[in-house]
């Protein structure tokens, strides 16, 4: 893996974080709405990256594989 494409990642990731940290710092968004994104995280875009990335696991796992997990 070629070290650009995880330091571009390692960079969007942070920006990510400080956009949430700021929007929670203004209070951007209410206690309710903070609760329906972490639903929403930990049961759709958690399993949704999941299944992704089984997709393009080529040689190191069959999809078969990944259904049993």
């Amino acid at each position: 893996m070629d070290v650009s494409v995880v330091f571009q990642q390692m960079i969007i990731l942070m920006l990510m974080v400080v956009i949430g940290y700021v929007a929670a710092s203004a209070r951007i968004f209410e206690q309710h709405s903070s609760i329906n994104f972490a639903t929403l995280i930990n049961y759709i875009t958690i399993p949704a990256m999941v299944i992704g990335s089984t997709g393009s696991a080529g040689a190191a796992g069959s999809k078969a594989d990944s259904l049993l997990v």
